[in-house]
């Protein structure tokens, strides 16, 4: 296979790629709380469940609201679900525990420096506007990414792996896609995602949960970010 070219951009996923968070959902939360596409059990003893609603999820990821209240208002407009005082403070609470139980991987900062010093580098992420703050601002991560280097979904109106997001990150950065290296944990929207509108991609499985196997051709390993050091120093 010949090299590929040396990228004159390297985007990174957040979740499970630069940070991790041990949380569970919280849009699924969000949707249960809101009783969307609620399931009744056949035990009236048991507690609801409910089917999850990729539009839904969609939607939280793809609607540019900052406050609360009314983020709850436009989708229970869109969804004819509930909303409430009382379900505003279940989710100030979701809200509250997701930004909690954040925390940034511990090779981060030791590898993005080094990769600064050769290529711009940005994120681009599936995320809802409000963790933002504490992700970038207090926990510091805005440090290696300012803000301009950050592509989000709930900005761009697209979400991974739709190749719209992909290309509005090639162009915020003024390059060709085949310019851009994209590293995420998530084969199908970062990586296949990235690699449809033409960008390189690197999947990094931190969990080693991926096959060798499964993994399409011309997806790169992790590694070729290490490999990629002195390439970028011979250029």
């Amino acid at each position: 296979m010949q090299p590929q070219a040396i990228p004159k951009v390297v985007l990174f996923d957040l979740w499970k790629t630069l940070v991790t968070s041990h949380c569970r959902e919280p849009v699924w939360r969000l949707q249960k709380t809101m009783g969307h596409k609620l399931v009744l059990p056949f035990d009236s003893t048991a507690p609801e469940q409910f089917e999850e609603d990729d539009e839904f999820l969609r939607f939280c990821l793809t609607t540019n609201e900052p406050d609360p209240r009314r983020f709850m208002q436009l989708a229970a407009e869109r969804f004819g679900c509930n909303f409430d005082e009382e379900r505003l403070k279940q989710f100030q609470l979701i809200l509250k525990g997701e930004s909690g139980c954040v925390a940034e991987f511990w090779d981060v900062r030791k590898t993005v420096p080094l990769i600064k010093q050769h290529a711009i580098v940005g994120v681009v992420s599936n995320l809802w506007p409000f963790p933002v703050n504490h992700i970038f601002d207090e926990l510091g991560l805005g440090e290696l990414f300012p803000e301009d280097t950050r592509i989000y979904s709930f900005k761009v109106g697209h979400r991974k792996p739709e190749g719209e997001i992909f290309l509005a990150a090639a162009n915020h950065f003024g390059v060709h896609p085949s310019e851009c290296l994209m590293v995420g944990d998530n084969l199908m929207a970062d990586c296949v995602g990235a690699a449809s509108v033409g960008m390189q991609a690197a999947l990094i499985d931190r969990p080693h949960e991926i096959p060798a196997e499964q993994v399409p051709e011309g997806i790169q390993h992790m590694s070729y970010l290490t490999d990629l050091l002195p390439r970028f120093a011979g250029k």
